[in-house]
């Protein structure tokens, strides 16, 4: 689940709008918070929608860029807008920006001609939430957040929790592109996504840890030098996973370094400061000791 940071007075939120909702027709966005028992913790509050804007002169397609019409507010690389004209309508990811010409590079090429003035939507919404009330929001605390777009799309919910701290991996991508540079190289050319290359690689050994019989709570494992490696070997798999049969070898190897790693985590003996109250307490240890039964 997402974290919030503990006591933080304006902790920014940002949704981004599934694929089913229709950009242009999203006019409001309202959050809600309520405790796993339904208890409301915030009542519908607005959050802040990207202002439409236009393009300030025509992208033809096949380029890679557009310029927003004067007054346009800023984006940032890996922000999604959609683009609607007479000559089409595409959504497109941004991956840079200047903002003194309001110029946005483009992850890909343009699929269709599009002419000043064409619309231009965003596909998110930010929202500064205020949990500083400690006594409400307590650390651990686990949260439902429940967008309501107007226009648009359907009410839809994700879950939270108040973290004192989290793990969040210093030094990570220079280790990363010291050892597997093959894929470090890839995850940065043309385009760098590192980043979502973490968060992904990231998201799904969450699960993972979840789903182990001892329900391993990631963010809440103090070591982070014991989870580095295990992250790093996902993220190298990851990079295999759309390659042809040139990368079946690469792929067998780093699909067995990744399972290596992660069962070298699972077998050690690791503290999870479950209440984060900074206490190594004896229930928050994990030792991963054998377990025998009885058999013929």
């Amino acid at each position: 689940m997402k974290q919030i940071q503990y006591g933080d007075d304006a902790a920014p939120v940002r949704f981004d709008f599934p694929a089913e909702w229709d950009a242009a027709n999203v006019s409001g966005l309202t959050l809600t918070i309520k405790d796993d028992a339904a208890a409301e913790l915030l009542a519908a509050d607005d959050m802040t929608l990207y202002d439409a804007t236009t393009l300030l002169e025509d992208a033809d397609q096949y380029t890679s860029s557009i310029v927003l019409a004067t007054g346009a507010g800023d984006v940032a690389p890996g922000d999604r807008l959609v683009i609607d004209g007479a000559g089409g309508t595409e959504t497109v990811i941004v991956k840079a920006y200047t903002a003194s010409t309001r110029t946005a590079e483009l992850e890909s090429i343009l699929l269709y001609d599009h002419a000043e003035g064409d619309n231009v939507y965003a596909t998110w919404a930010t929202y500064e939430l205020d949990v500083s009330d400690t006594d409400t929001f307590i650390k651990g605390l686990t949260m439902v957040f429940i967008f309501t777009p107007t226009g648009s799309g359907q009410v839809t919910r994700d879950e939270y929790q108040i973290a004192h701290a989290v793990v969040d991996l210093a030094g990570l991508e220079a280790d990363f592109k010291a050892i597997y540079p093959r894929a470090y190289d890839a995850f940065i050319r043309p385009t760098n996504k590192f980043a979502i290359m973490l968060r992904q690689a990231e998201r799904m050994v969450k699960n993972e840890l979840l789903a182990q019989n001892n329900a391993l709570d990631y963010d809440r494992i103090v070591d982070q030098d014991m989870v580095a490696p295990v992250i790093m070997a996902k993220m190298a798999f990851l990079w295999t996973l759309n390659g042809d049969e040139n990368k079946e070898d690469e792929r067998e190897a780093l699909g067995n370094d990744y399972a290596s790693q992660l069962a070298g985590l699972l077998n050690r003996t690791k503290w999870t400061d479950d209440d984060q109250d900074d206490v190594k307490d004896e229930e928050e240890i994990s030792d991963n000791e054998p377990i025998f039964n009885t058999s013929w």
